[in-house]
Order: structure tokens, then sequence, then C-alpha cells
């Protein structure tokens, strides 16, 4: 008899814990929410990183991201020095230059009576060395006669000085850079 209780006992003990045991698997939903309580993924990209070197981030360390299109976004600034000491020479009729970083872009026009109207490699070179003697913190320069080009680049300058925002117009200038000259990243 002492063993007959004994064994009810133990199987009403079993069924309980296989009944407990058995539910505890719908409570998923509550551990779940228990465990994910203030915690939240970041998707951090390569993308992420582009964007903090952007204009609309003002407050960020410029120089911790070495990606693909930062070198663009640094420090626009006007170089009318650099533009006035190109439009000296003697095949320039004139000249403009914005500086990004150590990057210097130019739109030149050459005179007439040069060539055929197109820049040749050696007078691209003497360029870019005159722009080095002037700011010899240039590490590149790219020149192009693109009327086009020569056009926005004397617009932008003209927007630069009259210290409009350079937000405004950063987007376009990237795109006629990317057009002009699809090597500059």
């Amino acid at each position: 008899m002492n063993s007959r209780k004994w064994m009810t006992g133990v199987v009403a003990a079993g069924l309980l814990v296989a009944t407990l045991t058995g539910c505890a698997t719908n409570n998923k939903e509550a551990v779940e929410k228990r465990q994910d309580q203030g915690m939240r993924t970041t998707r951090v990209t390569d993308r992420t990183y582009r964007q903090i070197n952007r204009p609309e981030y003002p407050n960020v360390a410029r120089d911790r991201y070495d990606t693909l299109d930062d070198n663009m976004a640094r420090g626009i600034r006007l170089a009318d020095n650099v533009a006035h000491e190109v439009a000296r020479m003697p095949q320039v009729d004139t000249a403009s230059a914005i500086i990004m970083g150590r990057t210097a872009y130019l739109g030149v026009m050459l005179k007439k009576r040069v060539g055929d109207g197109q820049m040749s490699q050696d007078l691209n070179r003497q360029i870019s060395a005159r722009v080095r003697a002037v700011d010899p913190s240039i590490r590149r320069v790219y020149v192009s006669q693109n009327p086009d080009f020569v056009k926005q680049m004397n617009n932008y300058a003209q927007d630069l000085r009259q210290g409009r925002p350079v937000q405004g117009f950063f987007k376009n200038l990237m795109d006629i850079i990317r057009r002009t000259f699809p090597e500059a990243r």
C-alpha cells in the first residue's frame, strides 16, 4: 500500500512537471520582450561613415574616416590666388579655382592662338606645377577647359565670394566634378 501511494505521488509530480514544462514554451513572447527591452540594433555601414563627412554634419571630426567620397567633402574654399597665378600664364586667358582639402579643381579658358584649342599634357603639367607653387599643400590638380565646367566654376566662385552657403551648391558641384573628372575620387 505504501508503495502504491508513493508511486501515485511520483506519477502526479511527473505529470505536474511535464505540464509546467510543456506550457513554458507558450511564454516565448514574454521572454523575448523582456530581453529586447531597451536594446536597439544600429546598422553601421560604409554609407553611414560617408554621411558623417558631409556638410550637414558640422561638428564631426572630418578626418576620421577616409572613404571614397570623403576627400571631396572636406573644406571647400575659393582659390583666387591660384586662379590669378594660372591666368598670368601666356597660354591661359582666364581661370577659376576651387580647392577641396588637398585637391584643386580648375576651369581654364585658353587663348585662341594656343594650338588647336586643346590642352596638351605639357600645359596641364605646367598649370599643375604653378598651382603647387602657389599652394604647396595641394596634392592633386584637375584642370579642364570644358566651357560648361568653366562656366559652373565661375558661378560657384561667385557664389562663394558672395557668402552663399556651400550646402546649397555642394551636390551640384560634386556632380559636375564627377562628370568632368571621372577619375577624381
